[in-house]
Formats: C-alpha cells, structure tokens, sequence
C-alpha cells in the first residue's frame, strides 16, 4: 500500500516567485501607424521579444549606416537635390525608429530589478558626445 503525504499548508515560501507581466513597446507600428505592445514575463526572453531585440539591432545597424552616407553625401558639394531628399526620408525613417527603440530600453531600463553597477554609469556619465565634421 502507497501512503502519499498530504500538502502541508503554509504561507507559500516554498512556491516560485511570480514575475509581474510588464509591457514592451515593440519597434515596429501596424498597419495603421499604431504602436505595437507585448505584455511579457518578467524574464523579457520569449520568442517574440527574441524576435524584437533581432529587429532593433536591424533598424540600428541601418541608422548606423545611413550616418555614414549622410556626410559622405553632404561632403560633396554638388549632390543632386533628388539624392539629398531621398537621403533625408531615410534619415525621417530611421530616426523614428531609433527613437522608438530608445523609448522602449528606457521604459524597460525603469523596471530592470536590478540598477548598473555605479561604475558604468559613472563611465557612460562621462563620455564626450561625438563631433563629425564633414
């Protein structure tokens, strides 16, 4: 005969902690020009926030590389206008999204469970913002 021990009743110490379903803005708008959300586990690792964070690093590499068209273009005093508005609709764009994307970490670094160690952002503190010249 097989006695099975009956659950001992307590204050639930012994049960997983359950993790606040949070929102993420995600980068991409409907069909309509809606922003999108994903309500997600407190873990931020599922399959579409995977997907997510592989679109972000997208848009920004794009960004990245239309930076570096933009003073190459601009450097070149007889540019034709069709390309420098062809350039700044690019720019609109991707700055639209790095925008959205920096909304979205910012939102998502005010409910981190844990803070940076002081000494990263002291350094990010005291970094120099770029300078470019043409």
């Amino acid at each position: 005969m097989i006695h099975i021990k009956p659950a001992e009743t307590g204050d639930g110490d012994d049960l997983p902690e359950a993790s606040e379903p949070r929102t993420r803005l995600l980068p991409w708008t409907g069909s309509l020009g809606q922003r999108c959300y994903l309500i997600e586990d407190g873990t931020g690792n599922g399959p579409l926030s995977r997907i997510a964070d592989r679109v972000e690093a997208i848009q920004l590499r794009f960004a990245e590389q239309l930076h570096q068209q933009a003073w190459e273009l601009l450097a070149t005093p007889t540019a034709p206008n069709t390309q420098l508005r062809h350039l700044a609709k690019q720019l609109s764009q991707a700055l639209g999204d790095a925008l959205l994307i920096a909304e979205s970490r910012g939102a998502r670094l005010q409910h981190a469970s844990e803070r940076p160690p002081a000494s990263t952002a002291g350094a990010l503190a005291d970094r120099e913002a770029p300078t470019h010249s043409p």
